[in-house]
């Protein structure tokens, strides 16, 4: 996620001033398995004027064409990338002469980088090393060596100028709204200067390691858990320590922080480790995990508990207050567990404090009734805020429309039909503009032999779609659950040793068929992929990156293009025409690939080296299928992605322990009523993706948020916490610019925002 990027900046940095007294002015990424495309504009917000790898030389398909170029952002950031020569590397005169013969062809300078070492894992040169460069330094014939630095040399080969034209072997692959440099590209240089550098406009994609995206799908849904689950605990923690009601854990958060960071280690969350490094791994992933889950619930309950509560409509009836992590008004269904001493209650009803009902329904999907839960579709979740409503139990028998006889899911905008002989669909009618999703069955599960490539983990067999396995059986096929607020059919296949449980889930006006996957998975060498063949064509595919999209294309028209065909997504891809498109959303699951009207979400991976037990056991996942009347940003993919990963917050009150107030009294603090946004934005398409105490100053917070559909936008911030603007800062906390009042901000396509809110609160860690 981008803000996990955000974070590595950050404490490195800090690290770095704190260790050597001054902060990296490079980026040294040597071994990372590609590049995410917002990467300039981040680095260069944390104080980073070079980005460096050499891992681009393990291309598969295509050489990469530069050794020295301006990187250009997907918001036009610049930065000054340089080509490593290859690492673990001996002095070796003949090498690097040739090595030296072939940079300065490329980059037209006499001068480069040599990088002697052991092996791949980091070590530096051992004594013969030394003693050889010693000696080959006394030779007339050989270049002088010197050791030292690298942002010296990077300061003398590359002064100021301005980037050159995008490099004729790039993939002219456009971004959603094509990127506008800040820097012309045409200026005069100066004589004397070297000459413009080439331009890459584009992620850095490597050619090689595409199962990465999939391999040891635990250490995947834990990264995508703790980042989720920290973004809310220091929200909700700030809001609490504004109000006056706790400290902040700045502490506790910081050190759960480091374990996730740690934790992103290019072969730890790759999943291309031996087993005992996931047997530590999962250790710290689980207690960064249950550190945030602590802090967020702590500061749940204190905020809940200022809520002032009207009296209770009846006797019995129980408070809850739904909160809101996402910077958005939400209407949909929540799901609040039953208390086990009221779980023999036969029906429910919900209400607000202001007497409005809402449609209830006990879930019927749990197998223990002792642990059932309520559904209620709940309007207007106020934006980083909460709604109360009250539980009120009630003898009335209810009665559920009985399970009809065919296979079909309907609500009140899709349509979709089962079919009873495979457990596809069949059919997925978008009732809005009347089109169907499908061209052919949907979600079908695809299996194929997968003998890794090199290294097993790694990679994706180049030749996998020419070995299929066609061992997928339908076991069973029955309804779990048939009310007003959802419905939900459940089939069962087996493959092999394998068995899929897979529930189809469509909720009371929603526009989105979820499916909840659970399998138990004893392959060896075998990958899992699911179709969505569509109505859609279209020649380019979007993903979600790191704070932000990428087009790539479908029918690939050069090398380069056609070098991708697994690609990584975050949180959702989409397939859209004008009037119409698919978007897949996913919780954990990273890897596509695409034809014009085809989208594949890769599932499992069943590696045997390093680790022989990768990914064998039991998983639960969900991916959804969001059809739309428009192209993804009209249709608000981004928020609907989010609001799949973090759920709506039910938090029960003790009514018992509760004061209640008379309709007539005024709450003491304006942001105690019964439903409040308590951090508004005022932008579509600006999304939060952070809300701490700053890293200096307890008076002081910082909130982070991004441009996430590449066009222009206005934020304004209204809230009724004793919050104001006091200026914008970079992502090291350093202040750029003074605010004096919150007038809407102006917002560049794709730009990461970081604003310093200054509070009247002096609260103490």
């Amino acid at each position: 996620g981008g803000e996990a990027i955000a974070r590595q900046i950050l404490y490195g940095q800090r690290y770095c001033e704190e260790k050597f007294g001054e902060m990296s002015e490079i980026a040294w990424l040597p071994d990372t398995f590609g590049f995410s495309w917002q990467l300039p504009q981040l680095l260069t917000q944390g104080g980073i004027r070079y980005f460096a790898t050499q891992k681009l030389r393990w291309n598969d398909t295509n050489p990469f064409p530069h050794d020295l170029f301006i990187w250009q952002g997907l918001d036009g950031s610049p930065i000054t990338a340089v080509t490593l020569p290859p690492i673990g590397t001996d002095i070796e005169p003949v090498e690097m002469a040739q090595y030296a013969a072939n940079w300065e062809a490329s980059t037209g300078h006499s001068e480069s980088l040599w990088l002697p070492g052991v092996g791949d894992h980091g070590g530096g040169p051992t004594r013969d090393m030394l003693t050889k460069a010693k000696r080959w330094s006394q030779s007339p014939f050989f270049p002088t060596l010197t050791f030292s630095h690298a942002a010296p040399l990077l300061d003398h080969l590359t002064q100021p100028h301005p980037p050159g034209p995008p490099s004729p072997h790039h993939p002219t692959t456009p971004s959603p709204t094509p990127p506008t440099s800040p820097l012309s590209l045409t200026a005069p240089r100066p004589p004397g200067l070297p000459a413009p550098l080439p331009t890459w406009t584009d992620e850095l994609y490597l050619e090689l390691h595409r199962a990465c995206y999939t391999t040891h799908a635990d250490q995947k849904q834990y990264n995508r858990q703790c980042e989720d689950i920290l973004f809310q605990a220091e929200l909700f923690a700030s809001i609490a320590t504004i109000q006056g009601l706790q400290p902040y854990p700045k502490a506790k958060l910081e050190a759960a922080w480091k374990q996730v960071l740690f934790n992103q280690f290019h072969d730890i969350l790759p999943g291309s480790s031996i087993p005992a490094v996931f047997e530590e791994a999962n250790q710290n992933w689980q207690a960064a995990l249950d550190t945030g889950t602590q802090i967020l619930q702590q500061s749940l309950q204190a905020i809940a508990e200022q809520v002032n509560l009207p009296s209770p409509p009846c006797e019995g009836a129980i408070p809850v207050i739904l909160f809101n992590p996402l910077n958005w008004i939400r209407s949909e269904v929540v799901s609040i567990a039953v208390p086990d001493e009221q779980a023999s209650i036969p029906t429910w009803q919900a209400q607000t404090a202001d007497g409005e009902k809402f449609i209830t329904q006990i879930s019927q999907a749990s197998d223990n009734a002792k642990n059932s839960s309520l559904l209620i579709f709940v309007p207007d979740i106020p934006s980083v805020g909460y709604r109360l409503i009250w539980l009120i139990p009630t003898d009335e028998e209810t009665s559920l429309p009985s399970t009809p006889d065919h296979w079909m899911l309907e609500n009140q905008i899709l349509t979709v039909s089962i079919d009873p002989t495979s457990g596809n669909i069949s059919s997925l009618l978008h009732k809005p503009s009347g089109k169907e999703t499908f061209s052919a069955p949907g979600n079908e599960l695809q299996a194929f032999t997968d003998k890794g490539q090199y290294w097993d983990a790694w990679n994706i067999a180049p030749d996998y779609q020419e070995n299929p396995l066609r061992d997928f059986q339908l076991q069973s096929i029955k309804w779990l659950e048939y009310g007003p607020i959802r419905q939900t059919v459940r089939i069962v296949k087996t493959f092999n040793q394998s068995r899929f449980t897979q529930d189809y889930t469509l909720d009371h006006q929603s526009p989105i068929l979820d499916i909840h996957t659970e399998v138990d998975w004893h392959e060896t060498q075998v990958l899992i992929k699911t179709a969505f063949p569509l109505t859609v064509s279209a020649p380019y595919a979007t993903y979600e990156i790191p704070y932000g999209a990428i087009q790539r294309p479908t029918a690939p028209q050069n090398s380069h293009a056609a070098a991708q065909w697994e690609v990584p997504a975050l949180r959702w891809a989409d397939l859209s025409q004008n009037n119409f498109g698919v978007s897949i959303l996913t919780d954990y699951k990273h890897g596509f690939d695409a034809r014009p009207n085809l989208l594949r979400l890769t599932l499992l991976k069943s590696p045997l080296w390093p680790d022989p037990s990768a990914d064998r056991g039991k998983h639960a996942f969900r991916y959804s299928i969001y059809p739309h009347s428009s192209d993804w940003q009209a249709a608000n993919t981004v928020q609907m992605a989010h609001n799949a990963n973090l759920a709506v917050h039910a938090h029960q009150l003790s009514s018992a322990s509760r004061s209640y107030n008379h309709p007539q009294e005024q709450p003491s603090s304006p942001f105690l009523a019964t439903s409040t946004s308590l951090l508004n934005l005022e932008s579509s398409s600006v999304v939060l993706s952070a809300f701490k105490q700053a890293e200096d100053s307890q008076d002081e917070f910082l909130l982070r948020g991004y441009e996430s559909t590449g066009q222009s936008s206005k934020l304004q911030l209204s809230s009724p916490l004793p919050l104001e603007i006091a200026g914008t800062t970079d992502i090291l906390e350093h202040s750029h610019s003074e605010l004096s009042s919150i007038s809407p901000l102006d917002i560049h396509q794709w730009q990461i925002i970081s604003l310093r809110l200054q509070t009247e609160n002096n609260s103490e860690e």
